[in-house]
């Protein structure tokens, strides 16, 4: 009999242990406080940012959000970088470009993201790709070649969106040919409708195959005047620019309709993805539980905002390269099937 009740309380012991060796894999042993560092107030990412984080605080066991907001993607790389603390509980909006930019140290970054903290930059997930072409008033400016003489906004200074159309410039010996100015993409649409410009860096979506919408600071634009996109030139250029600077500039042929017209020939641009980074040395199961929880309420982030419509479950991995996602959103993503890696905008 005591055999047999020293076996039971020993097989008790061994499946208690287990029980809560397998619960201290998944989850912290208290609750976890991590920031969620968005970009200015006004985009789709500073929605999805502060819902997110309402979220999580409202259902979650023990992981609470601090919800933040920020100022720009190679900003809240470089406020990382600063700042070794953050690494451990912060999530924060950037975008692969700008993510690629830290890791090259190529400006506006003077140092590596790695030589700044001793670990790697890692996605967690995308929110969606936007293409980065030109757009005028002008009809007469049909492509990147007919920018020559003309004023030229980059958007604001430091973004990476901003470097890559000079490059791209540059490699069409354009660059000394062009009038170059920065501003942000409301002041830069504002600017354009005014007629103190020529040409500037849009933002734009496809909510669906072939149609292409710009974000909401041209909104205004595109509903009171006549608005061209220009075509940015051969897809070598494009490639050369990643294969020298080693990021990830892909180009992008675009057909369809923009603003409702017809594109009046295929255009080519290059996609930035809008994605969300920790970095690598963070807790796995934050991580996890991160991404877990946005892919279970992708529908009420997705009724947070109409520029969230975009937003898809099945995509939110679709950015950066599979090597570059940090192992606890790997994790999730292959528990559910989703593929890491940029697939295409649609």
């Amino acid at each position: 009999m005591k055999n047999k009740l020293f076996v039971f309380l020993l097989i008790a012991f061994v499946a208690f242990f287990i029980v809560c060796e397998s619960r201290s894999e998944a989850s912290p042993a208290k609750k976890q406080t991590v920031r969620i560092v968005t970009p200015p107030m006004g985009t789709g990412a500073y929605y999805l940012g502060f819902k997110l984080a309402e979220i999580i605080n409202k259902t979650h066991p023990w992981l609470q959000m601090e919800a933040v907001e920020g100022m720009g993607s190679a900003t809240n790389v470089m406020v990382m970088m600063k700042d070794p603390s953050l690494r451990k509980n912060t999530v924060f909006n950037s975008t692969n470009l700008s993510a690629d930019f830290a890791r090259q140290a190529l400006p506006p970054f003077k140092t590596t993201y790695k030589d700044a903290l001793g670990s790697d930059i890692m996605a967690i997930f995308g929110q969606y790709n936007m293409l980065c072409p030109f757009i005028t008033l002008d009809p007469n400016i049909k492509t990147i070649s007919d920018l020559a003489g003309k004023k030229v906004v980059l958007v604001s200074k430091g973004m990476a969106a901003g470097y890559v159309n000079q490059y791209i410039l540059e490699k069409h010996g354009l660059w000394d040919k062009i009038k170059p100015q920065y501003m942000g993409y409301k002041p830069s649409a504002t600017a354009l409708g005014d007629g103190l410009v020529d040409a500037v860096v849009c933002m734009v979506t496809m909510p669906a195959k072939g149609t292409y919408s710009a974000i909401g600071a041209f909104t205004e634009l595109l509903t009171t005047k006549d608005v061209y996109m220009v075509h940015g030139g051969d897809r070598e250029t494009i490639l050369e620019v990643a294969r020298e600077k080693k990021v990830e500039v892909v180009p992008v042929s675009l057909a369809g309709k923009f603003d409702g017209r017809d594109l009046p020939q295929p255009m080519t641009t290059f996609y930035q993805g809008v994605e969300w980074c920790v970095d690598e040395t963070m807790d796995e199961a934050i991580v996890y539980e991160v991404a877990k929880m946005l892919y279970e309420n992708i529908d009420a982030i997705r009724a947070t905002h109409p520029s969230m419509k975009v937003i898809r479950a099945d995509k939110l991995a679709n950015v950066s390269l599979e090597e570059r996602f940090h192992k606890g959103a790997a994790k999730f993503y292959n528990e559910v099937g989703v593929k890491m890696g940029f697939q295409g905008i649609d």
